[in-house]
């Protein structure tokens, strides 16, 4: 019996070690300073311990592939200016960036389809970002507070805007949501963000942004270089866009003084306007 259970005290403890063991070596920091877990076959990133300031996150560690941008892995990295995500990451997880204030420019794959609420809270230099086509929901506060930013896509295989998407985003003056969107939350996504909405006409999101006072523009309307919605193209339309450069007095139209369709208004826009008139 005394043998039975030192034999069955053995087994336990050698099952112990090598549950430790495994745990062990599903975490770990890579030479580039990288923190990340393996689950499988696939690999998260849970943080980083680099001074880089331009990062290209990995697409492999040790010959697995990463699919995910964890929990709070780049919260509050604040030296961070640009990272380029790798494709076959699918998910950015919960406040994945939050905080990166310096943060400008992000480049995310189309193989993303998840992006979690409060990813990118609180980037206060991004200016612009293209959803992937495959995101399904902008979840809550995924930018709010990104007070820099100018452009936003939002692909047709988006359907809902959760809460406070948007909210203080004090920039963000244009904004084109697809007629595939036929939910955006009640509590206040666009809060203290001075936004036009631009869709469809008779579309779900027509009908919310005329139920919450929020501007609105039928996306057949648009006429590039029009900045003061004449329907016609002249100088009166480079006035407009010189006002709103100098003095940030914005157009009737402000997508459509975006006249090269950049994200935003800028000189390039009155090149454009001119070349069109002397053009014709």
């Amino acid at each position: 019996m005394k043998k039975i259970k030192a034999l069955i005290t053995a087994l336990l403890i050698l099952t112990l070690l090598i549950m430790t063991t495994a745990y062990a070596a599903a975490t770990g920091t890579t030479a580039d300073r990288f923190e990340y877990s393996i689950s499988g076959d696939k690999a998260t990133i849970t943080g980083y311990m680099g001074s880089e300031i331009n990062l290209k996150i990995p697409a492999y560690i040790g010959g697995v592939p990463v699919i995910s941008i964890g929990v709070s892995a780049f919260s509050r990295k604040t030296e961070l200016v640009s990272i380029t995500i790798p494709s076959g990451v699918t998910s950015i997880q919960y406040g994945a960036f939050a905080a990166c204030t310096n943060l400008a420019s992000i480049s995310i794959p189309s193989s993303v389809s998840l992006i979690e609420a409060f990813a990118f809270s609180g980037c206060s230099s991004l200016t612009s970002v293209t959803i992937p086509w495959g995101v399904t929901t902008i979840s809550e506060h995924s930018f709010v507070g990104c007070t820099s930013l100018t452009s936003v896509t939002i692909p047709s295989s988006v359907t809902s805007i959760q809460n406070r998407a948007f909210a203080g985003c004090d920039n963000l003056r244009k904004i084109i949501i697809p007629s595939s969107v036929t939910y955006i939350g009640y509590d206040y996504v666009f809060l203290y963000t001075p936004v036009t909405v631009y869709g469809s006409a008779g579309s779900y999101v027509q009908t919310y942004a005329q139920n919450n006072n929020i501007p609105f523009e039928v996306l057949g309307q648009i006429m590039r270089g029009d900045a003061n919605d004449d329907k016609k193209i002249d100088i009166m339309d480079l006035v407009a866009i010189i006002d709103y450069i100098v003095s940030d007095i914005e157009p009737v139209s402000i997508i459509n003084a975006d006249a090269n369709a950049s994200g935003h208004v800028d000189i390039m826009d009155l090149v454009w306007i001119i070349d069109v008139i002397v053009g014709s």
